[in-house]
């Protein structure tokens, strides 16, 4: 019996054996679970803190871009508001500064008109035009620049024909050539083949400037060439060169700076210093480049790059539609009747003294739109010649109050007014005005307007003007 104890003995010590070994291994597994779950809660804890700090800089994030959002619509407000404000003042001092010109270069227009002058007399007057012109010369280039500057200025990009602008701006030009005795060398006109994608205005007063430079900065008995070529098919570039006294390598970048004039402001040579600013910034503005190119006692080129403009088929010249007056029931009497309503004293004799030559005009005058208005209707003018800017009520209602009444919902109006900048032409165009001449008036543009819109009316005094 014992001897059957003792051999149980092994196998109670191996199963005892066993289950210790059992136990380690439940401990280690329980261990290592213990030690997965803590990886497992320090990963998740890592993950929500990482997931935390993402949310704050998302927050972050937003509310900064939602802050930058608002700084730029508040700067873009401002600039706007900025903008509109340069706009109203460029308009007001337009305005301002071309009334008092309208008197004084009226009235020296007129007096080389009709007056019976003395040699000296005619010089003096002759210097009041120059210098009035020259005035309103720098107003419109200082308005040009503050309108191209701040991007204001209205563009109407088409396809135009290089051959014929070159012709109008020669023809123009000629004149100046002659009294400096210049050779005027024109090698582009010809080229009517070429066509650029450019503002037609805007493209002839860049050449307007350019080839006036050249006869002005040239020497007596010099020579001005004007020549045109299509360096590849996207190109037209247009060259105007002078036999001038050239200009020094380092003063061909300040060329284009405003107002310098690199020391001409010291000679009698006319000038701004704000033309070949204005045209650069134009030409960039079309889509172009100027360049220049100059030698010390040889001459300068200045050459204008414009994008070619595809054209298939034959381009159209454009003309300007003809107007005229809608008095039709008129047309036999020997005399038209012009009203002029106008709050200025000096303007209103300004007109007065212009029509005085005309023996086929009788003048009615008004000071304020009301007045003007009751003459409209119980006269019945041919022609009403209207300020903008009256007393009370602006030239605009008084316009919409003439369209209303029978007698005068017909009638041919005119704008006259210091507004000159384009959007106040447009302006004026849109609300119904048939035509609109900005002051200071040009004669002769005055009279040739008064015969495209009066029938039958005599043209010598054009030819005096001219």
């Amino acid at each position: 019996m014992a001897v059957g104890w003792l051999a149980l003995i092994p196998l109670a010590l191996r199963w005892r054996a066993n289950l210790s070994n059992a136990n380690e291994d439940r401990h280690r597994q329980a261990a290592l679970i213990a030690a997965q779950e803590q990886a497992l809660a320090r990963e998740t804890s890592e993950r929500q803190a990482i997931e935390d700090q993402l949310r704050i800089l998302n927050e972050t994030l937003e509310q900064r871009v939602a802050e930058r959002t608002q700084d730029l619509d508040d700067a873009r407000v401002e600039a706007e508001r900025a903008n509109h404000a340069k706009s109203e003042f460029l308009s007001r001092m337009s305005h301002e500064l071309r009334t008092p010109m309208n008197s004084i270069l009226g009235f020296s227009q007129l007096l080389g008109i009709v007056g019976a002058m003395t040699p000296q007399q005619e010089t003096q007057v002759s210097h009041i035009r120059k210098a009035g012109n020259h005035l309103l010369t720098l107003i419109d280039e200082v308005l040009d620049l503050a309108k191209v500057e701040s991007g204001r200025m209205d563009f109407s990009l088409e396809s135009v024909n290089v051959g014929l602008t070159v012709t109008e701006v020669v023809s123009v030009l000629a004149p100046l050539a002659d009294e400096r005795r210049l050779a005027v060398v024109d090698n582009a006109s010809q080229r009517k083949d070429l066509h650029v994608i450019a503002d037609n205005t805007r493209l002839k007063q860049v050449l307007m400037n350019l080839v006036s430079n050249a006869i002005k900065y040239n020497r007596d008995g010099g020579t001005v060439t004007i020549s045109c070529e299509q360096p590849n098919a996207e190109t037209v570039a247009l060259s105007i060169a002078d036999t001038g006294p050239g200009i020094s390598p380092e003063n061909q970048y300040r060329i284009f700076e405003p107002f310098n004039r690199l020391g001409a402001e010291y000679t009698t040579i006319p000038g701004t210093g704000i033309g070949l600013s204005i045209c650069k910034k134009i030409t960039e503005a079309m889509g172009g480049a100027v360049r220049v190119e100059s030698a010390v006692g040889v001459g300068s080129r200045f050459t204008v790059e414009l994008r070619s403009a595809i054209v298939g088929g034959e381009v159209s010249n454009r003309s300007a539609n003809q107007r005229t007056g809608r008095h039709d029931s008129d047309a036999n009497d020997d005399v038209r009747t012009v009203l002029y309503i106008e709050d200025n004293p000096a303007n209103l004799e300004l007109v007065s003294n212009i029509l005085d030559t005309r023996d086929d005009i009788r003048l009615l005058t008004a000071t304020d739109a009301p007045c003007g208005i009751e003459l409209a209707r119980t006269q019945r003018p041919n022609l009403i010649l209207m300020d903008i800017n009256l007393p009370g009520m602006d030239g605009y209602e008084a316009l919409d109050r003439l369209r209303r009444y029978p007698e005068t919902a017909r009638a041919t109006v005119v704008a006259i007014s210091a507004n000159a900048m384009p959007t106040d032409i447009r302006r004026g165009k849109d609300a119904g005005f048939e035509d609109y001449l900005a002051k200071p008036i040009n004669i002769r543009d005055f009279l040739s307007m008064l015969d495209e819109r009066l029938p039958r009316c005599h043209k010598t005094a054009i030819a005096q003007a001219s």
